[in-house]
């Protein structure tokens, strides 16, 4: 009876459960580890379960089982790699088995925290970037810029702020709808990526406003970038099948000439933005 209780908890707990011998070696699994490493259980015993795991955890092996040993359960998380090659993250208690004192392996008790590890990662990376766009929000923009700051003053160096923002799209949000405004928005956003590549960061700020950063280029080169971007987003947008212009308007500002902090420079350029704004509208 107490050998059928033990294997009912073995088997049926809803978590994959593995017993090893002293070396990490699978002597036997429940039917959900073998779903996890989606193997037969016959088919991997004596294989020790390093085989499907990161490296971190094979180098400090030893480590565990000698905590083992002194009869201390032991808690641990590793990526682990099914037959199919996919990548699971796994939270594993570790318990002793000892029999008259003396330990002769372990249980691990593993669960399946893959989709918890990816809602993490998706929470930190929405803390520092835009939902609908993917571009950096305005919290790293400005943390960016910080240290930009710092590494521009030490080295004496220039580098600009770009402030620009969409000059009918609020006309094309409010006739065509949110739906066509957030895939323009996104449309927009793709070719500022293009225009950046890895050199330069970008963010949107809310709406249709967006900022750049420049670092490490002259200011001859600045005015090469600022025309460059402007013709490349004043390239027509082809969305539900209608296509869209939607000029930018575009303001820049320099360290430290127009400023020596980061508040002074978002200011200055977002001012220049609404000035080149003006001017159109006073050209026509």
């Amino acid at each position: 009876m107490s050998e059928e209780r033990y294997r009912s908890l073995f088997e049926y707990h809803p978590d994959s459960v593995f017993s090893f011998d002293l070396k990490g070696k699978i002597e036997s699994m429940n039917s959900v580890g073998a779903t996890l490493l989606e193997e037969h259980p016959n088919a991997l015993i004596g294989f020790p379960l390093a085989d499907f795991i990161d490296k971190d955890y094979t180098e400090n092996q030893d480590s565990y089982l000698s905590k083992m040993k002194n009869g201390k359960v032991h808690h641990h998380e590793f990526t682990l790699k099914n037959k199919d090659g996919k990548e699971l993250s796994i939270d594993m208690t570790h318990i002793p088995i000892m029999v008259k004192n003396k330990l002769v392996g372990t249980f691990g008790v593993g669960r399946d925290i893959t989709e918890n590890k990816l809602n993490e990662e998706k929470i930190r990376f929405y803390a520092y970037h835009d939902y609908l766009t993917g571009l950096a929000n305005r919290r790293l923009f400005e943390e960016t810029l910080e240290l930009a700051l710092e590494s521009a003053d030490q080295t004496d160096s220039v580098l600009a702020i770009l402030f620009l923002d969409l000059d009918n799209f609020k006309e094309i949000n409010d006739t065509y709808g949110h739906e066509t405004g957030d895939k323009l928005l996104i449309s927009v956003s793709n070719r500022i990526t293009t225009f950046c590549g890895e050199k330069h960061l970008a963010a949107r700020m809310g709406g249709d406003e967006f900022t750049i950063l420049l670092e490490n280029i002259s200011v001859d080169y600045f005015e090469e970038e600022i025309s460059l971007l402007s013709d490349l987003l004043s390239e027509p947008y082809k969305i539900n099948g209608v296509n869209f212009l939607c000029i930018p308007s575009i303001g820049v500002a320099y360290f430290p000439t127009d400023g020596i902090n980061s508040n002074e420079l978002l200011n200055k350029a977002d001012n220049a933005m609404y000035d080149v704004k003006f001017n159109k509208k006073s050209t026509n």
